[in-house]
């Protein structure tokens, strides 16, 4: 079976499940069924190699995963919906912020003196996400309808900041608007599952950025606040766009199952495991960027 033909099949799939997602026709735990599931599209993968031209059975194969999948996702719709736990799995340290309690979130955090650099943690399982830049005396301003969000936060020379939920309800639209100072220097580490809307870091000085997506649709927007800027994405079946600033110098590394990575209007040179930019080394900005993807489509576009 040609490869093209598969990955066209597998996101006519995943768009169908995007669409019961935003309708909520369905309650479905996502987050749970791709964590649990995963290494079954594996063996859908090895099987479409296998069975080559034999188009009827490899679709049959792959529409079986995609009901198997989303008929696990009903069955656990009631529990919580974390694809990643990034304390623990991916081991992000989060410091002194295991010794503070969760809190109701304030809707707006004052910059205190002194802070030089922030932290962001995000450790959310279905959300609608909007992340932008405010200029203002405040450290961080939230808008969001997602029931049982908690906060955490230490304030000093760098401020941490962790908003996370334990339960999630799929079936309503579940809004996460976060505006941040543009003044100080941010890394960011996301665990979401569940997720749609877009992180413009265009007026934002992004040192780290490190991304863990389960299923979604996601535009990123990178600025040139900063020399260097790096990010690393763990993702399953979503569709990521990613825009960085005309003249910035790119370096990719990409980990991949089945998934199709595109560079639009830039030429790249491949070298041992990377896509180079041509003009990396000579570039005022450069954006590195490390992939570990499963059923994804990215884009990267200059703009």
């Amino acid at each position: 079976m040609k490869k093209g033909h598969t990955l066209g099949l597998i996101l006519i799939l995943i768009g169908i499940a995007w669409i019961i997602r935003q309708a909520g026709i369905i309650s479905i735990n996502w987050a749970a069924a791709l964590k649990t599931l995963w290494p079954v599209f594996l063996v859908a993968a090895g099987a479409s190699v296998l069975l080559g031209q034999r188009r009827k059975l490899v679709s049959g194969i792959w529409i079986l995963t995609f009901l198997v999948f989303i008929g696990f996702g009903i069955y656990k719709r009631n529990e919580p919906a974390r694809l990643l736990d990034l304390e623990g799995e991916i081991q992000i340290d989060v410091g002194p912020l295991e010794q503070i309690r969760r809190t109701t979130p304030e809707r707006e955090i004052l910059l205190t003196q002194g802070t030089e650099t922030g932290r962001l943690i995000l450790q959310l399982g279905t959300a609608k996400i909007n992340l932008n830049a405010k200029a203002s005396d405040a450290l961080a301003k939230l808008d969001s309808n997602i029931p049982g969000l908690k906060q955490r936060i230490i304030q000093g020379t760098q401020t941490v900041l962790e908003y996370s939920n334990e339960q999630s309800d799929s079936s309503t639209k579940q809004d996460f608007k976060l505006d941040l100072n543009p003044n100080i220097k941010w890394d960011i580490e996301a665990n979401l599952g569940v997720v749609d809307g877009s992180l413009n870091l265009e007026e934002i000085p992004i040192e780290k950025l490190h991304l863990a997506l389960g299923v979604g649709d996601l535009k990123i927007r990178f600025g040139q606040k900063q020399e260097m800027t790096r990010m690393n994405l763990w993702s399953g079946a979503t569709s990521l766009d990613i825009y960085i600033p005309k003249g910035s110098g790119l370096k990719i590394k990409q980990g991949k199952i089945i998934s199709n990575l595109d560079v639009h209007y830039m030429d790249m040179i491949e070298q041992d495991d990377y896509l180079i930019s041509e003009n990396y080394d000579t570039a005022a900005h450069k954006i590195e960027i490390e992939i570990v993807s499963a059923l994804s489509g990215i884009n990267v576009f200059v703009q």
